[in-house]
C-alpha cells in the first residue's frame, strides 16, 4: 500500500463509487454545491460504524445548514450499504468502496507491522472537503462519542 497524498489545502481526490441510491456518486459534480464531509467506515454489519452513521443522520439537519453533505464509505458490496440505509433511515449518501481503492487512496487503509507480520489497518477517518474541492480538515482515529459534534464545529468557525 502506498502512501496517502491528501493533506489540508490539496484538492480532493476524486471518486466515484456505486451509492445505496442506486446511481453513480461523483465527488467532482459535488463542486461548487456544497461541502462534502467524506467519512469512511468499517462495514455496514459494524456496531461502531451503524452508531457513527446514526450520529451523522440524527445531526443531518445541522450539515444542511452548513451547506455540506455527509457521505459515507465503506468496503461492503452495495446489497449492503442499501439495507443499512433503509435500516437507519440514513439520510445521506453511502457507498461502496469494495476493493478498497479509494480507502486506499485517502490513506484509511495504511499497512503496520514489519516482514511477514504486516497487516492492512483501517483508520476510521473523516475528510472535510469545501465547496471548491479542496480538502480543509482530515479527523483520524476519530472518538464515536464526540466525532460529530467536532465536525459540527468546524463547519462552523471555518468552512460557512
Amino acid at each position: 500500500m502506498s502512501e496517502s497524498t491528501v493533506a489540508v489545502g490539496v484538492r480532493a481526490p476524486d471518486l466515484t463509487l456505486p451509492s445505496a441510491t442506486g446511481a453513480a456518486y461523483l465527488l467532482s459534480a459535488q463542486r461548487g454545491r456544497h461541502n462534502v464531509v467524506l467519512v469512511f467506515v468499517r462495514s455496514a454489519a459494524d456496531h461502531e460504524t451503524q452508531a457513527e452513521m446514526r450520529a451523522f443522520r440524527d445531526a443531518s439537519e445541522l450539515f444542511a445548514a452548513a451547506r455540506s453533505q455527509v457521505v459515507g464509505i465503506g468496503h461492503d458490496a452495495l446489497p449492503a450499504w442499501q439495507t443499512f440505509v433503509a435500516a437507519h433511515d440514513f439520510k445521506g449518501e453511502m457507498l461502496a468502496d469494495v476493493d478498497g481503492a479509494v480507502a486506499q487512496r485517502y490513506g484509511v487503509e495504511v499497512e503496520r507491522g514489519l516482514g511477514p507480520l504486516r497487516r492492512a489497518r483501517f483508520r476510521r477517518s473523516t475528510f472535510l472537503i469545501d465547496r471548491a474541492g479542496i480538502v480543509r480538515k482530515i479527523f483520524r482515529d476519530v472518538r464515536l462519542d464526540t466525532h460529530v459534534n467536532e465536525v459540527l464545529a468546524f463547519l462552523d468557525t471555518d468552512l460557512t
